[in-house]
């Protein structure tokens, strides 16, 4: 289908990602990601989902499209990444995700941004920031977070050694809140976003901005003045050779 979506079920917002394969980043989805992020920070509901279809939430950057690009449209996917993890990062409305399956790379970032965090049990499943051994380093407003959310351990340990895990591993390190069978997370993520959403809107939005203000204001500037230095070069010359052996991992247990 190709589509990126935001709907509305009552005082919850739906953002599904929903593009083959697996839900992979491209140029077309990270503009309409923005499309939905922006439908829903203007709609009156008081928290949002983020998912995506079938096993896959996101697997990360495209690397059978993205490694191809001209240099301009590495520029253009570039500032989409950065506004789209910027704004989300910093949403006065609780988000949480549901993590439906593999989350790789872009796509555990994408999780990382959100409030609360609902993965898809299985050892079949893969949670990983494997940007190094793509070949694609990570985007500024990505680096961002991925800095701010992870314990330094598990920081060094996913981001260097830059293999998959699997849900168990990465429920350990608390990098998500829970771990359900994959047909519950949807329910679970709708049932956490219920809650959530019956928290004063006003001290959420406080609360989040006292936590996350330094993290918010680098990048602020970040997007506001386009400066990103990988705008420069951000695809390995070896992208293309290391994406095989990124997409045919086994996540560690």
């Amino acid at each position: 289908m190709n589509s990126t979506t935001f709907e509305s079920r009552g005082n919850i917002g739906i953002i599904q990602i929903d593009h083959t394969p697996r839900n992979a980043v491209t140029l077309q989805s990270a503009e309409q990601l923005l499309e939905a992020i922006t439908q829903a920070m203007a709609s009156p509901c008081r928290a949002l989902v983020i998912t995506g279809t079938g096993d896959s939430f996101c697997a990360g950057m495209n690397l059978k499209e993205v490694p191809s690009y001209t240099a301009q449209q590495q520029r253009r996917l570039l500032e989409f990444a950065n506004k789209n993890i910027s704004t989300l990062y910093r949403s006065p409305k609780p988000v949480i995700a549901a993590i439906n399956g593999h989350a790789v790379g872009a796509g555990l970032t994408i999780a990382l941004v959100c409030d609360y965090r609902i993965a898809a049990d299985g050892e079949h499943f893969a949670y990983g920031l494997t940007e190094a051994r793509a070949g694609i380093p990570f985007p500024a407003c990505p680096a961002v977070v991925v800095k701010s959310e992870l314990a330094p351990q598990d920081l060094r340990y996913l981001t260097l050694y830059s293999k998959n895990v699997s849900a168990q591993k990465i429920h350990s390190m608390r990098v998500v809140d829970e771990i359900v069978p994959h047909e519950q997370v949807l329910a679970r993520a709708m049932e956490v976003a219920e809650d959530m959403a019956s928290i004063p809107a006003d001290s959420y939005a406080m609360v989040k901005g006292q936590l996350r203000g330094d993290a918010i204001q680098a990048m602020n500037d970040i997007v506001e003045n386009n400066s990103d230095p990988m705008m420069s070069k951000w695809v390995s010359d070896s992208g293309m050779d290391a994406a095989d052996s990124v997409l045919s991992q086994k996540p560690q247990v």
